[in-house]
């Protein structure tokens, strides 16, 4: 690789790098034990007493118009409540790794960009197809996985409203 080349990519890797360390730093920030939110999915869990029987009221919401306060924590609503509180903390992740495979495609699309521009690396005709084939299965790869990873996400979003309206 020529010099040019060589900066692209290693300023396109830092770039990467700074904005995945950033984004992972501003998601553990916000991860507290008692609640949780994924754009307007939302749990808080308020504990009352915490005796031989636990007292809980939950605060949930699927929308900023669809809000359930005080919910008593009871028996007959507790295992719909913690799949609630399951999904909620499912989309988050699922989000989070829609992000970060989107952010894992575009990097690699913006480095075949610099290769593909650079002639040195492609004066061996086997390696060019070689790199080539590499990188054009790795994209679609990653295509794979951010479809499938849109409609578990879409298979989220439907239960979590299930569950919301489950509750009462």
């Amino acid at each position: 690789m020529d010099r040019k080349t060589k900066k692209a990519v290693l300023i396109t890797t830092i770039i990467f790098f700074i904005i995945a360390i950033t984004f992972m730093f501003y998601k553990i920030n916000n991860i507290k034990a008692l609640q949780g939110s994924s754009g307007a999915y939302f749990y808080k869990i308020n504990i009352l007493k915490e005796e031989s029987k636990r007292l809980s009221k939950w605060d949930i919401g699927i929308s900023k118009n669809d809000i359930k306060t005080s919910v008593n924590e009871s028996d007959s609503n507790r295992k719909t409540l913690d799949k609630f509180r399951t999904t909620i903390d499912q989309i988050s992740l699922k989000k989070i790794t829609l992000f970060s495979l989107s952010l894992y495609l575009i990097f690699i699309l913006i480095i075949f960009v610099i290769t593909k521009k650079n002639k040195q690396i492609y004066k061996n005709k086997k390696e060019k197809i070689i790199l080539q084939v590499f990188i054009t299965l790795l994209v679609i790869f990653l295509v794979y996985k951010i479809f499938t990873s849109s409609i578990y996400l879409n298979g989220l979003y439907k239960d979590a409203i299930y569950y919301f309206k489950l509750i009462s």
